[in-house]
């Protein structure tokens, strides 16, 4: 018999997920109009049967009653999203001619990186054809630093510019930025110089969002007097308010080696943190029934007030939203239960925008909390210790295992790492985060009180910066983290379904579920080393596509030898974005700068052999007088950088199979190019029109 209690929400919501997921990978197969009546059409169904069958629907009718039941909640997953998809709004700018100029506002305040300030635009209104539209759409503004005064949230402009479509990865494996994007309904962006924008108004962003901004700023500025020195600062600021920005590559690296990432972003932590402080104070109000509802106005409003003191940040959201339907649930006085009460929160997140099931932070959020909820008493209640430093000890790792334990699937697939050590540098980072926590709001309730703000101040960074030194120390330790990890998104599933397949086992001691886990291990090792034995005879070159450089990639068994420049080899952020992922789908274990002895080099092209073929690398402006006593021989002639010459030209001096144009050429010569060897019937491909290719022999 199929049950609805008592996880009659977790059923629904599942179902629910199940079609939003529908929507997203069949990329809405059906209109948002035919989603609305296939919706509507299995509601009517469903509310039929239950009126017809009602008393019957749990005896003899209960299986078709519930198959119709949880077909609803799937219709009703697929048509939320069609509803949340803007590219299917007729007046979407994805759907309009282009844009000559458009009016917008700046939805979020600006993200600052190396060169540029970016600006999410809100559009409403384009110029095409000589004519103002009404039109709706979100585009990512850039402005170069030395071209920019920082706009504000709120802020309307009038920008002189032609929204481009977002492109999709250029290389293997490479993040697909377009994707992500897409989820949050952003399909354009536009690189744009001070003298294209005209600022026509101020402060016309959302009241609560803009307050709730003031006073993020108040309070960064606030920490930022107390706490003087910058690194100790900086983590004081991720940590208390999720101001990241000022966050090195070396605390970033260090925080991740040792499992103590998730402390730099305010999310479940923090928000858990909040929560717990005020049932530490005020446990005692849940007494009574008045007391309960008392207690419970003063958990939300404690943690919805941290919230816009975070500038309701995303991550914030979903935790708050969480713990305040837990809050909701303990008022109530109902024997809730605790599945129930998360996937309700889940369902009212996704209801409000079907793409958050796409956020790593949202599955990692609910994966985390649903591993300490179910694991953590089971691996608490394992050992027992009569001392009270050892039995609490014991309690942060068992939380720490929990969560890892629910979590490192989607960490393996996402960030290709694990952190071998998390359970000591969380004996560390939760406390820790707790002690700051109290620290940071000490001191912004201060404020007003010099000496005692002080005070806080330096007492505080001292508490960071043993923190962030054990951190470190955690990091240094040999193998400290297994990195370079790559599985496949079926194969964190066959992980997930034996992880499940063995909680079960020891829940309800059925050889079944041990037959099944088995199984699911043995399935996800073949396919590993499926893969490691054809990547161990593989023999590929590939030819990046970057920015302004030359990369191309000799790969064999496992071993990696990059042709590029010393600019690029030096840039390890590059690298990683653009190189390592084709890296780690491909199984290399070292990676090499291509060896001198295996090139030729002269003052007008590079020459490459690497089994069995040769590439003639021309990437300067060439000498149109270049003399050969008979034209050279190659499998591929790569055009980059600065070359200036024909391509025919080339056919005259040189006899080869294929011509590639690289990404390092500027946009002009590409063009030129390839309106070239179309004409003249050329093997030709464009690197920096279309993206990577790779060679396979």
């Amino acid at each position: 018999m199929v049950k609805w209690v008592p996880y009659a929400f977790v059923r629904i919501t599942i179902f629910f997920i199940g079609g939003i997921l529908l929507g997203i990978y069949t990329d809405q197969l059906v209109s948002r109009q035919e989603a609305f009546y296939l919706a509507v059409i299995i509601s009517g169904l469903y509310l039929i049967l239950w009126v017809v069958l009602r008393k019957k629907a749990f005896t003899k009718f209960n299986v078709a009653f519930s198959i119709v039941g949880f077909l609803t909640f799937t219709a009703l997953g697929y048509f939320n999203l069609s509803i949340s998809n803007q590219s299917l709004d007729d007046n979407n700018i994805i759907n309009l001619p282009t844009a000559d100029a458009y009016i917008g506002s700046i939805a979020e305040p600006a993200t600052e990186t190396d060169k540029s300030y970016r600006y999410l635009v809100k559009v409403s209104t384009i110029l095409s054809n000589s004519k103002w539209i009404g039109a709706e759409g979100k585009v990512y503004v850039y402005m170069s630093k030395a071209d920019s005064s920082q706009f504000k949230y709120g802020d309307q402009l009038l920008i002189h510019g032609h929204p481009e479509l977002l492109n999709p990865p250029a290389n293997p494996g490479e993040f697909d930025y377009k994707r992500f994007l897409s989820f949050q309904n952003i399909y354009h962006n536009d690189f744009v110089h001070k003298n294209q924008i005209t600022l026509i108004g101020e402060n016309k962003g959302n009241y609560l969002m803009t307050n709730a901004l003031k006073i993020r700023h108040w309070a960064t500025e606030t920490l930022s007097s107390a706490i003087v020195k910058p690194r100790e600062r900086n983590i004081a600021l991720a940590l208390i308010l999720g101001v990241k920005d000022g966050l090195d590559d070396d605390i970033k690296n260090a925080y991740s080696a040792s499992g103590a990432m998730h402390v730099l972003a305010v999310s479940g932590l923090h928000v858990g943190i909040i929560y717990a402080i005020i049932l530490l104070l005020f446990s005692k109000l849940n007494s009574t029934a008045a007391g309960r509802w008392l207690f419970a106005g003063l958990a939300l409003s404690s943690l919805w007030t941290y919230a816009a003191v975070t500038g309701f940040s995303p991550s914030v959201l979903r935790a708050v939203t969480m713990f305040s339907f837990i809050a909701l649930s303990k008022a109530s006085g109902r024997n809730t239960n605790i599945y129930n009460t998360l996937a309700a929160s889940a369902f009212a997140l996704l209801i409000y925008n079907p793409y958050l099931i796409m956020s790593v932070g949202f599955q990692l959020s609910f994966l985390a909390v649903l591993g300490i909820v179910y694991l953590q008493p089971k691996i608490y209640s394992s050992f027992v210790s009569k001392y009270f430093i050892v039995d609490k000890i014991w309690a942060i790792t068992s939380v720490a295992i929990a969560a890892q334990l629910a979590t490192f699937p989607l960490g393996l697939l996402y960030f290709h790492q694990f952190p071998t050590f998390f359970f000591l540098s969380n004996l560390i980072v939760i406390p820790g985060a707790f002690i700051i926590l109290i620290g940071g709001i000490g001191i912004l309730m201060s404020s007003p009180i010099p000496v005692l703000y002080e005070i806080l101040g330096s007492i505080l960074e001292r508490i960071i910066y043993y923190i962030n030194e054990l951190v470190f120390v955690i990091k240094d330790i040999p193998h400290s983290q297994l990195t370079d990890i790559y599985i496949t998104t079926p194969q964190s599933w066959l992980i997930i379904g034996s992880l499940l397949m063995f909680v079960l086992l020891l829940q309800y001691r059925n050889i079944r579920y041990l037959y099944a886990g088995v199984t699911l291990v043995f399935v996800f090792s073949y396919i590993q080393w499926t893969r490691i034995a054809d990547n161990n005879e593989l023999n590929k070159m590939t030819f990046y596509r970057v920015n302004g450089n030359t990369a191309i990639d000799f790969i064999s068994a496992g071993n990696s030898q990059l042709f590029t420049d010393q600019d690029f080899w030096n840039d390890a952020n590059r690298r990683r974005f653009h190189v390592t992922p084709n890296h780690l789908k491909s199984g290399v274990q070292h990676a090499t700068l291509f060896p001198q002895t295996n090139s030729h080099h002269t003052e007008d092209m590079d020459v490459l052999y690497w089994h069995g073929k040769s590439i003639i690398i021309l990437d300067n402006k060439i000498n149109k007088r270049m003399m050969l006593k008979k034209k050279v021989k190659c499998d591929i002639i790569l055009l980059g950088k600065s070359f200036n010459g024909k391509l025919d030209w080339l056919m005259q001096r040189f006899e080869f199979d294929k011509v590639f144009l690289d990404g390092s050429l500027s946009k002009f010569t590409a063009d030129r190019l390839r309106e070239e060897a179309t004409k003249l019937s050329l093997n030709c491909y464009s690197i920096y029109h279309e993206g990577a290719i790779e060679v396979r022999l």
